[in-house]
């Protein structure tokens, strides 16, 4: 059986790629892309992401959407009906997701 820490770690891996489709890529046919643009995400002319609204500006932010995500991500794959660590889960997912980024992709 996988420990509880391996198991975060992998949480976290899927919530990265996840952020990583969401927020930074185009995707096949630039379904993501289109999706960014959908719900409001510009771009100005230095080609930095400008959020229309809300939510546009959680899809600018990858620190943001892990957030999202990693709740998304809990709630479909380690659920637990206790909603302190279900929180606690959260939150531990959606840290690991960004220290992923920052080592991967760098300091923004």
């Amino acid at each position: 059986m996988i420990d509880h820490l391996a198991w975060s770690v992998l949480l976290a891996l899927a919530s990265w790629r996840i952020v990583g489709f969401l927020v930074q890529e185009y995707g096949p046919f630039h379904v993501f892309d289109r999706l960014r643009y959908a719900v409001g995400v510009r771009m100005d002319e230095r080609s930095n992401c400008t959020g229309q609204n809300v939510i546009a500006e959680i899809f600018c932010c990858a620190k943001c959407m892990s957030v999202w995500v990693s709740w998304l991500v809990v709630a479909l794959l380690d659920y637990t009906p206790d909603p302190l660590q279900y929180v606690e889960r959260v939150l531990a997912v959606s840290a690991l997701t960004i220290m992923i980024n920052r080592v991967i992709i760098g300091p923004r």
